[in-house]
């Protein structure tokens, strides 16, 4: 599911903002695998599953943003929002 698909207007559904984490894991690759959602942010860089893992296990310990897994209700990762200083950064699969 993508979050673009929570917000549809025949199925608005509460989501929830979790804390990014290694947990977050598979379905985070799965996102960046995604080529719109790739055109969408701008992003060219390849990682490999390794770069991935050691990054979101990084996310609880970097100072200058907070990094946040959005969740449906029933616990499906749709995105990322970043609350980064004074803005908001978002990234949609």
């Amino acid at each position: 599911m993508r979050i673009l698909d929570v917000f549809a207007p025949n199925r608005a559904e509460q989501i929830e903002l979790v804390p990014l984490s290694v947990e977050h894991l598979e379905p985070y690759l799965e996102m960046l695998g995604d080529e719109e959602g790739r055109r969408l942010t701008a992003t060219t860089a390849k990682f490999d599953r390794q770069q991935i893992v050691d990054w979101l296990a990084s996310r609880a310990t970097v100072s200058n943003r907070k990094d946040w897994a959005i969740l449906t209700a029933t616990d499906d990762f749709v995105g990322q929002l970043i609350f980064q200083g004074d803005s908001v950064v978002r990234r949609l699969p």
